[in-house]
């Protein structure tokens, strides 16, 4: 994977440098202070990953994000104030400076896994169960075990019980394979089962020990939803 440095600290660049050199499946491409720059760098199509600083002075990061057809990004800031609205970009991961390794090596699994993804697509069989196909391997899913989706750029990410699948497919084609009485949309980026909903608070829903945020658009539909009391 080819990885591209946005940060206007030569010295969180070179913090983020040595990380990135643990693993071998990882290239830094360039490491940038401008995030012009950056940007016209990705438009060659050659970059499939980005670290990127939120702070900068030509651009902050939130503004970064806007650009279409974006790589995967990890966002670091030493702030957890911009995490809520940098997840609306659809980030893999938001990672609080200092960085430390473990927490550096989970955001990087996930961009790898999201990265594999190409060859996966979904059907939905007559039973009303999801099967995914893998590299010519079909994999069935119980709508039972399914917790909550997540859409990652053109990415999607399905949680079940005990397992995640990543599928390279919009979020619209799953959504409209899912029966609406079992499956909500509270979020651009989010789907969740109903009957796996365990609490609500502060504009979040937990679901198996998971955060997912709820917003404005989808608040009064999904509220609708739920046997209240």
């Amino acid at each position: 994977m080819n990885c591209l440095i946005v940060d206007d600290n030569r010295l969180e660049r070179k913090v983020v440098a040595e990380l990135v050199g643990k693993f071998p499946f990882l290239k830094i491409a360039a490491e940038l202070e401008n995030p012009i720059e950056a940007m016209n760098l990705i438009r060659t199509g050659t970059i499939h990953l980005v670290f990127l600083d939120i702070e900068m002075p030509q651009m902050n990061g939130l503004e970064f994000l806007r650009m279409e057809n974006s790589p995967l990004v990890i966002v670091m800031s030493a702030k957890r104030d911009y995490a809520f609205e940098a997840f609306e970009y659809n980030v893999v991961d938001y990672l609080l400076k200092p960085l430390v390794l473990d927490r550096f090596y989970r955001a990087i699994s996930r961009a790898k896994e999201l990265f594999d993804a190409n060859s996966r697509q979904v059907e939905l069989h007559a039973t009303g169960d999801i099967y995914v196909k893998e590299k010519g391997v079909i994999t069935r899913i119980h709508l039972n075990d399914i917790t909550y989706l997540q859409a990652m750029g053109d990415y999607v990410l399905i949680h079940t019980l005990n397992k995640r699948y990543t599928l390279r497919i919009p979020l619209k084609s799953v959504v409209d394979r899912l029966p609406p009485a079992r499956f909500v949309r509270v979020h651009r980026s989010y789907i969740v089962a109903i009957d796996k909903v365990e609490t609500i608070e502060e504009g979040t829903i937990s679901i198996d020990r998971n955060l997912i945020p709820i917003s404005e658009m989808y608040r009064n539909a999904f509220l609708e939803r739920l046997n209240l009391l």
